[in-house]
C-alpha cells in the first residue's frame, strides 16, 4: 500500500501521519492478522481516521509476533522441501 493509497481512503479532514507513524501503519496493515487481505486498506484507513494512531500502535505488537510466526513457518516449510528431497535421493527415486 501506497501512502497515497491510504490517503485516498481517508475522510477529508483527518490529520496526515508523518512519515514515521506511515511505516508503522503499513507495519500492520501487512502483518497484522485481523486485517483483511482483500479490504484491508480501506479497513487501515478507517481505524486510523476513527481512532488515531493510538489504535495502531497497540496493534503493533500482535503484528509482530505475526511476523514471526509468518517467517518460521516460511523456515520450517524450506526445511521439509529440503528434507523430502534429500528422502527422494536416499530412496533412489
Amino acid at each position: 500500500m501506497t501512502k497515497q493509497e491510504f490517503l485516498n481512503h481517508l475522510p477529508e479532514g483527518v490529520r496526515t501521519p508523518s512519515e514515521k507513524e506511515f511505516e508503522t501503519i503499513t507495519f500492520v496493515y501487512n502483518y497484522h492478522p485481523s486485517i483483511h487481505p482483500v479490504e484491508g486498506k480501506a479497513q487501515i484507513a478507517r481505524l486510523y481516521s476513527e481512532f488515531g494512531m493510538r489504535i495502531i500502535l497497540d496493534m503493533q505488537e500482535t503484528a509482530k509476533r505475526a511476523q514471526e510466526i509468518r517467517d518460521e513457518i516460511r523456515t520450517l516449510a524450506s526445511k521439509m522441501r529440503d528434507l523430502e528431497n534429500e528422502m527422494q535421493e536416499l530412496s533412489g527415486i
